[in-house]
């Protein structure tokens, strides 16, 4: 547990530095675009189920991330 607490912490670091090299609307673009890979990547890897509740819950949070651009 703790090695993944430090994987983590070091992605966060490197997150961190990277954002300051990008444009915000690009980072906040690359950043909202996690989920949706993340759910490409479960149905294709994975072979989980896409229910319409994760879709739903997808496109509440990609209207969010729209709204706040």
């Amino acid at each position: 547990m703790l090695i993944l607490g430090a994987i983590t912490g070091v992605d966060f670091l490197l997150q961190a530095e990277g954002l300051k090299t990008v444009p915000i609307f690009t980072a906040t673009v690359v950043q909202s675009s996690t989920v949706l890979l993340a759910l490409l990547w479960a149905a294709l890897l994975y072979h989980e189920q896409i229910t319409p509740w994760i879709l739903a819950g997808t496109a509440l949070f990609w209207s969010a991330s729209s709204a706040s651009i």
